[in-house]
């Protein structure tokens, strides 16, 4: 993926999960990469990276807008919480507690991103 197609992709990614939030929804990654302009294929291993790459980059962004991860929106089919960079930027970004439950975390973050776009 060129840096230009990394900042379409960003860009693109954000209106998506903007529109995610307004509808107080969530869904799959690869409902969400499906939606990019990109082509992504999951059996590439660096093709999912550029996923997260591109997740957490929509994420740094909201957070500074908006005080929220966008990303939160995007889950796993298996358990409905998001992958490990969703976790690992919500470490980095927020004071969270050494034994946080990442169930609340999420739900938590989730509802906070709807509250945000509801406005």
């Amino acid at each position: 993926m060129t840096t230009q197609e990394f900042d379409q992709a960003v860009i693109e990614g954000t209106i998506i999960l903007e529109g995610w939030a307004r509808l107080d929804r969530t869904g799959f990654y690869r409902e969400f990469s499906d939606c990019l302009s990109h082509e992504f294929n999951y059996a590439v291993p660096t093709h999912r990276a550029d996923t997260g790459r591109i997740l957490d980059a929509v994420s740094q962004r909201s957070l500074k807008e908006r005080d929220c991860l966008l990303s939160a929106l995007v889950v796993k089919k298996k358990d409905r919480r998001p992958s490990k960079g969703f976790f690992t930027l919500a470490e980095h970004s927020r004071f969270l507690p050494a034994n946080y439950n990442a169930d609340t975390l999420v739900l938590d973050e989730q509802a906070k991103v709807y509250r945000s776009y509801s406005e």
